[in-house]
């Protein structure tokens, strides 16, 4: 019997110790911003001559891992402007990675004849891009929002901005990259450099931006076709002949849903009703278009068109993306849109609950971090339980780290640190629900991820028959992996 107490008290001894040893930070430990920025520092890739950047996968066998982009969507323009917007909250860890990023602007632009654009590519001479995803407009978006380089950089932003005008070609369309074909979404197209453009605007005043928005714009708007108060655009006029023929995508990424955002943008600017009219027009074509206006099998709402004409629920491509584009539009004019968006998160659930974790991916464009945005853009527009499905997705998001302690692309693609498909993602959702929740009644995203944290609670409550003294080993375990991976040396090299 004293041995059995004895054991019992051992026992007890080591568990108490290791509490000890765990920090209460590090056993309530989920992504918050400062560790996104850490991994953001683990992952990059420098040179003697300073930051290169972030590839575009980790751990993948995909051709492309390597690459490493300069644009916004799936570049280091892209995690530079999550790294602005989180010193910007006050989370000074972001403060010397950013420095990083903005010098690797000033050092790599390439300037000729008065004219200055950025490589596809870092570190790789190639073609400059115009648009966001790849390209120059994307950049300019992300240096003129750090004001405290404004005064370093206006005559350097300019001369970009000279250049995307410089590359339209006699008929007044904006390629997506010198010599190349035009394209109308905001990803890759003119919707997308007019909308970075006005972001520029925005954070700086300066009409020079503003004008050079105008000027794409003015020659964007005639290339519409209206037909019974319905207005869409065609992805492209030069896909005569091939699967891109008369392809009018819907979605935020590519299509017209994207579109009408920056008519709404545009017309917040200028008080110009016409925009508020093109974009009333656009979100007719999303609602009535036989391409768009359906619900099948009640759970897929706008379809998004892709060259093999999927189904697509995701946000920058899918469903919700263009359902939280009407819903912007239903701010601006009602789009009598609440009821279909009813419908549209009723039939994910049951989407959402048949798919297999291999088919699940976390990222914005397709992803769960996607949704959670699809429900904060509900939440701010209606309020109600939309809330509760953020801190639902975004409990298991905290806790799907994946070894790297990055939120994982696909189950067969690797990782990603991207805008688009990692934790730049997340973090940028993560500044979102701040600046949306702060001076509400509801619980706060301080509560979120500095109280009670989603990991302590998934793990008691899908252990609630394990003795309480065991959790902190679990905790333990999983944190050792963290680290031990985040200090990966290959990911931080400096050669």
């Amino acid at each position: 019997m004293k041995d059995s107490a004895s054991a019992v008290k051992t026992y007890l001894l080591l568990i108490l110790t290791l509490m000890i040893m765990i920090p209460p930070s590090t056993a309530q430990d989920p992504v918050d911003i400062d560790r996104i920025v850490s991994v953001l520092d683990a992952t990059a890739i420098r040179t003697d001559n300073g930051l290169t950047g972030w590839p575009y996968r980790i751990q993948s066998t995909l051709s492309t891992s390597d690459r490493v982009y300069n644009g916004y969507t799936v570049g280091i323009a892209g995690i530079g402007d999550f790294l602005r917007k989180a010193a910007d909250a006050g989370y000074s860890s972001a403060e010397p990675l950013l420095d990083e990023v903005l010098t690797h602007f000033i050092d790599t632009a390439v300037s000729r004849d008065g004219l200055s654009y950025w490589y596809q590519l870092s570190g790789s001479r190639n073609p400059g891009w115009t648009g966001s995803r790849y390209g120059v407009s994307g950049i300019v978006r992300t240096m003129t929002g750090a004001q405290e380089y404004w005064e370093y950089n206006q005559t350097l932003m300019h001369s970009a901005v000279d250049w995307i005008l410089a590359q339209r070609d006699d008929q007044g369309d904006l390629p997506i990259s010198p010599n190349s074909y035009f394209t109308s979404g905001l990803e890759y197209g003119e919707a997308g450099v007019v909308r970075d453009l006005l972001y520029a605007y925005e954070s700086t005043s300066d009409n020079y931006f503003l004008d050079a928005a105008e000027e794409i714009l003015q020659n964007f708007v005639t290339r519409g076709e209206v037909s019974d108060g319905q207005l869409k655009y065609l992805w492209s006029e030069f896909g005569e002949g091939t699967q891109f023929e008369d392809l009018y995508l819907t979605g935020v990424g590519t299509g017209n849903a994207g579109i009408m955002t920056t008519f709404l943008q545009y017309y917040g600017i200028s008080g110009n009703t016409d925009f508020l009219d093109r974009a009333t027009q656009i979100g007719n074509f999303l609602r009535n278009s036989e391409i768009s206006g359906q619900w099948r099998d009640n759970s897929i709402g706008y379809v998004t068109r892709s060259s093999v004409n999927d189904a697509l629920l995701g946000y920058w491509s899918g469903s919700m993306g263009i359902a939280s584009a009407m819903v912007r539009l239903d701010r601006e004019e009602n789009a009598d849109i609440a009821a279909r968006v009813d419908k549209l998160v009723r039939g994910m659930d049951t989407v959402f609950a048949g798919l297999s974790d291999s088919t699940q991916y976390a990222g914005i464009r397709m992803g769960a971090v996607g949704q959670a945005m699809f429900y904060l853009d509900l939440y701010e527009a209606y309020g109600g339980d939309y809330k509760t499905r953020v801190d639902e997705v975004l409990g298991n998001l905290l806790v799907d780290d994946n070894g790297l302690g990055v939120v994982v692309a696909s189950n067969t693609e690797g990782y990603s640190v991207n805008i688009e498909e990692g934790i730049t993602g997340l973090g940028m959702l993560l500044l979102r629900l701040q600046d949306v929740m702060e001076g509400t009644d509801d619980v706060g995203y301080s509560d979120l991820v500095e109280g009670a944290s989603p990991l302590t609670t998934l793990v008691t409550e899908s252990t609630a028959s394990f003795p309480l003294a065991i959790l902190p080993l679990l905790v333990l375990k999983r944190r050792k992996s963290q680290i031990n991976s985040i200090s990966d040396p290959r990911w931080n090299r400096s050669d």
